[in-house]
Parts: structure tokens; sequence; C-alpha cells
């Protein structure tokens, strides 16, 4: 390797230290390369019409939602970038679990072509899913408020931190029934302050599973004054049920 090239070497490295293989599959990286590999990005199923107005799960057959049945949900709209299963089920794990902050930009960039795509009309202020203080000290960050920051910037909107808050530190819904995260979440989330009055908000988080966290920060929020509530997720689970 000539001397050129070592140089170019050093500074790929220099500017771009990330990882030299694929956090999701293992496959060997060009430096400099972003992640997930081009493979794993093709695999990701993204979100498209036709797809429930409402509650944003893809639709199969005709115009009704086996979901949420076309009931009245406490938010506006709902939309996501993908579908919760395959490589983009493991970035979010390895990104909210394991601290995978390589797989940021990806994750981001799929929400903002989702709103490119498929735009949400209105939109004043982004507003993250709270993590109780409690368990954001034991994971050490608010996976949605990284995304909603990165979304925030992309999109010249201000970002609320601190207006919708988690009264109590509930257990992980995960494997939970539906009813029993309707239980597990109920009042569990509680607006502040004066600061939504009048304002559309988009709230952020990574999956939208039964839809019962954002049903309970919704209702929330519409309490504390905010004139309407959309729902941004990076992904959907895919298995239509209908609501309680």
């Amino acid at each position: 390797m000539g001397l050129v090239s070592h140089l170019k070497e050093g500074l790929v490295d220099l500017l771009f230290p990330g990882p030299s293989t694929c956090p999701i599959c293992g496959q060997d990286l060009y430096k400099g390369r972003d992640v997930p590999c081009p493979p794993c990005r093709r695999r990701v199923q993204r979100v498209v019409a036709p797809f429930c107005p409402r509650c944003g799960k893809p639709l199969t057959l005709g115009e009704y939602c086996p979901h949420c049945g076309g009931r009245g949900l406490p938010f506006l709209q709902a939309r996501a970038a993908g579908l919760y299963q395959g490589v983009l089920r493991r970035a979010i794990h390895l990104f909210k679990f394991k601290g995978a902050m390589d797989l940021l930009p990806y994750l981001e960039q799929l929400l903002l072509d989702c709103l490119e795509k498929y735009p949400l009309p209105g939109v004043d202020v982004l507003i993250p899913v709270p993590l109780h203080a409690g368990r954001e000290r034991e994971r050490g960050f608010n996976q949605a408020a990284l995304l909603a920051a990165g979304l925030g910037r992309h999109l010249q909107l201000p970002v609320d931190y601190r207006s919708l808050i988690r009264r109590w530190n509930t257990p992980p819904t995960s494997g939970l029934s539906r009813q029993e995260r309707v239980e597990t979440l109920w009042d569990a989330f509680s607006c502040r302050g004066r600061r939504l009055r009048g304002r559309h908000v988009l709230l952020i988080d990574d999956i939208l599973t039964t839809g019962s966290t954002a049903a309970g920060c919704s209702t929330a929020l519409l309490k504390g004054g905010a004139a309407g509530v959309y729902v941004l997720t990076v992904a959907t689970v895919p298995a239509p049920a209908p609501w309680p």
C-alpha cells in the first residue's frame, strides 16, 4: 500500500472511528460506512400505504383496521417507519438495551423518511415518551429523548422534555396482553405546566405495540391543554388484534 493510501486510511480512521463490522449481521464494513450495512438496510420492511390513518398499523384488506377498529383514540394519527421484526427489531434492541449509539443516526433517518413520505400537519413541538427517573438512571439514557433530539434538529422544531412526566416507575410491559398494558399504564403519565396550551404535539417513541403507552401519554397531554397529539415511532408491531 502506498503512502497516499496509508494517509487516506489514517484520515478516514480519524474522522470516522465507527465500528468495523455491522452490529446486526457481523459483516465487515468499509471504514466510514454507516451502520447497519446496506444488505441489512434492504431487509428492513418499511410501513407503506395502505395503513390505518389513526393507529398507523398496516392494512391488508379494505379500509377497516382490525387493530383499533376505527374506535376513538386520544391521539389524532400515528405513523411508524417500519415493522418491528427482523433487522429493525434487532437494531432497536441493540440501541435501547445495549447502548449501540452508532445505530441512532439510522433510526433518526427512518423517522425523517417516514415524515417526508407521510407528513403530519401542523406540528408545533416534539415530546419524547418519558422514562421514570429511576429507569433512566439505570439505563443511562432515554431512547425516545435521543430520537426526539435528532429529529427536532432536522425539522427545526423545539423538543419539550419537561411537560410530560411518568408519575411512577411502571414495570416493563413487553410480554403483557393488551388489557394488562392498559391497566399497567392507566394514569401513569401527567402533564405539568401550561407550555403546551393550544399546541399540536408530536409524541416520539421507539415502538408502538398496542398503543397503550401512546394513548396514556396523549390523554395526559390533552388534559394539559395540547390542541392535539400525533404519534411517530420507529417501528410498529405488525400483528393485528382488536382494542379492548
